[in-house]
């Protein structure tokens, strides 16, 4: 998630001509774009990077991100100007609608299939971890009914920063505001001012670095996920960026996978190739064509 907070920081020009070509760069690597209402925030953090590597301007800054040895200090960038704003089991009804439906339908279906004994889920833009350590707790509550499959999680984002967070797994009280008592008792130790989360928990989670507009996208590494959490992530790309990394995504779900997106995101006009459903008041898509089995159930 960009951010648009401002910090004290060393002052520094920034022309208009250098905002854009920073937004570019930024796009072109990471997908998400800056509005020009980022511009005070861009110049305030940049002030920040230059002070910090001692880059007389922002055109010689630039010119090293250019550079192979520039790839180290682009994360560095990126993670100054990332804002992680996230909690566990965020969109609590979707996470309950997951439990209740989703992954006992996809149960369901593979025994009934005879198939793979494997379940695949997808955490893309993961950001500190809150997200697919949820589903991992999901996963563990259902661990009678999962007990004859491999459980396969993996979490993306294009932030260093935020993954090695997310791999350490130790949160302070606002990221647990939506975890009922019972979870928090069984699954985090409370220690001064910070949970930790289980190591049962973090075992479940594999952390990757990986911008979902990189091109060549890794579909074959990504393939037949049977669930895909895209969470308040297609919001910051621009149309045409949002449409190639939901054909990818597209690509990497099984046949009769599920996409969830976030409360506040659309697919319309963005991808004609998923199927969008609703039960129970709950909003997410399909890549089968014609309407699940399960859709029509009360």
């Amino acid at each position: 998630m960009i951010g648009t907070r401002i910090s004290s920081s060393p002052a520094v020009e920034l022309s208009q001509e250098d905002f854009f070509l920073l937004r570019d760069i930024i796009e072109s690597r990471s997908g998400a774009y800056l509005e020009i209402s980022s511009w005070d925030s861009l110049k305030s953090k940049m002030g920040i990077r230059l002070a910090q590597r001692q880059f007389a301007g922002i055109k010689e800054y630039y010119n090293h991100l250019l550079t192979k040895g520039g790839e180290e200090e682009f994360q560095e960038l990126l993670n100054t100007i990332t804002v992680h704003e996230t909690y566990f089991f965020r969109d609590l009804r979707q996470f309950h609608f997951i439990k209740r439906n989703i992954i006992p339908e996809i149960v369901e279906r593979k025994m009934t299939s005879n198939g793979k004994k494997v379940i695949k889920i997808c955490s893309a833009g993961c950001s500190t971890g809150e997200e697919p350590y949820s589903m991992a707790i999901i996963l563990l509550e259902l661990k009678e009914l999962l007990m004859d499959f491999k459980l396969e999680i993996l979490a993306t984002d294009l932030s260093s920063k935020a993954l090695k967070k997310a791999k350490e797994g130790i949160y302070r009280e606002r990221s647990l505001k939506e975890v009922k008592r019972e979870y928090l008792e069984k699954y985090f130790t409370l220690s001064g001012n910070n949970y930790y989360l289980n190591e049962e928990v973090k075992n479940m989670v594999t952390f990757s670095l990986l911008s979902l507009v990189k091109e060549p996208f890794p579909i074959a590494n990504m393939a037949e996920q049977d669930l895909i959490l895209c969470k308040n992530v297609i919001i910051y790309f621009r149309p045409h960026t949002a449409r190639n990394v939901l054909h990818n995504l597209y690509q990497c779900i099984d046949e009769k996978g599920y996409l969830f997106t976030g409360g506040s995101e659309s697919l319309f006009h963005l991808s004609h190739e998923f199927q969008l459903r609703e039960r129970e008041n709950v909003f997410y898509y399909t890549k089968e064509k014609s309407p699940p089995e399960s859709s029509e159930r009360p």
